[in-house]
């Protein structure tokens, strides 16, 4: 694949990294890992982990396509977040395993850096405040969408890595004719949050179009990570990237 198809790639994984089927619907996450988020600054609770990621989906002659990959993440004191993982496929097209992309998060700054060890670049973008526009806007023209319905339920508490995690349930039904379906999609998503750590420790999302996404942390240290992980290197030529709106791109 040509490698410039492959850096876009890579930016759209890490600066977002979500597919809008229709203008003015949510959007499908494709990362099949638990996001980055710059909501609230995470103070005074440190940590690294290793996460997998397994993603199954089944074929309609009874195969099926298994893919597992492993993720490395750190969050210092002050609530900058580092994350490394293998670039995932893109389609049918399976990537070198050993091509890596790096992305430090700053909530502070609302900033994220990209570094891509292979070209030596390091890739720096602001996240825009502001919601993403609400279901069902016609701001940016064409026909309005039915919003999906959204369900909610809790699922108590259970102990993961020594911590109490809250689980939830979510299930988000698509009407019937949204994407050309004939009749409802059901989506359902189960997280387990740790209070305490304000993380996600495990997940699984049940997509009848994308499969089963299971997200599991499978180690995790307390205490201050190296603080040489959040270091941007300075010999990597740095690229300025605009600010990625929220929502779906206007026409």
């Amino acid at each position: 694949m040509n490698r410039r198809v492959v850096a876009c790639w890579i930016l759209f994984v890490a600066f977002g990294g979500v597919l809008t089927a229709q203008r003015g619907f949510p959007p499908i996450d494709i990362r099949g890992v638990e996001p980055l988020e710059f909501g609230e600054v995470v103070r005074g609770a440190p940590f690294s982990a290793e996460a997998t990621t397994e993603m199954i989906q089944e074929l309609r002659d009874g195969n099926r396509i298994e893919q597992r990959s492993t993720v490395t993440i750190a969050r210092d004191s002050t609530g900058r977040t580092r994350r490394e993982q293998p670039l995932p496929p893109i389609g049918p097209v399976v990537l070198d395993p050993e091509v890596r992309i790096i992305t430090i998060s700053d909530p502070r700054q609302q900033t994220l850096y990209l570094i891509d060890p292979q070209r030596r670049t390091v890739s720096r973008s602001t996240v825009p405040a502001g919601p993403p526009r609400p279901p069902g806007d016609r701001s940016g023209g064409g026909r309005a969408l039915p919003p999906p319905k959204m369900s909610s339920e809790a699922l108590g508490n259970r102990q993961i890595l020594g911590l109490r995690a809250e689980g939830t349930r979510q299930t988000m039904t698509i009407p019937a004719g949204v994407f050309g379906n004939v009749g409802p999609i059901q989506v359902v998503t189960e997280r387990w949050h740790s209070p305490e750590l304000k993380i996600v420790l495990e997940s699984r999302r049940s997509d009848p179009r994308l499969g089963d996404v299971t997200y599991r942390v499978t180690s995790l240290v307390r205490g201050e990570p190296d603080a040489a992980l959040f270091a941007i290197p300075s010999d990597y030529t740095t690229v300025e990237r605009p600010p990625r709106p929220f929502g779906p791109p206007p026409r």
